[in-house]
């Protein structure tokens, strides 16, 4: 079975920003490379974190516009995560749990056209 046929939800490839805060007295910047409603991969060095860290994600979400919408309304939505892999390419996060607004934001950015 390949990972994509393993996740629970289709992940779209987004860039957005995303700040990762390990616990640490730092925090740091990073870029997404997908995102689904159940984690994201984000675009780091593999050494940044191990495994089964437990983080929290900053995420911002600019909704796609397009022309005759009202503008889009960035959100900016905290996440608590959990490193499930890590690869050469980035470090994998499954979302643990969020709010109905968080959920919101998500499915906006990933689902509405």
């Amino acid at each position: 079975m390949t990972n994509a046929e393993r996740r629970a939800a289709i992940r779209k490839q987004i860039s957005e920003n995303i700040v990762i805060n390990d616990g640490s007295t730092s925090s740091a910047l990073w870029k997404t490379r997908d995102v689904s409603i159940g984690g994201a991969m984000v675009a780091m060095p593999a050494a940044s974190l191990p495994l089964s860290q437990d983080v929290e994600a900053i995420l911002t979400l600019k909704p796609d516009y397009r022309p005759g919408m009202a503008p889009p309304t960035t959100e900016v939505v905290r996440i608590l995560a959990q490193v499930v892999r890590v690869t050469d390419e980035g470090v994998a996060l499954k979302f643990c749990d969020y709010d109905n607004r968080t959920y919101t934001a998500l499915v906006n950015r990933l689902y509405v056209r």
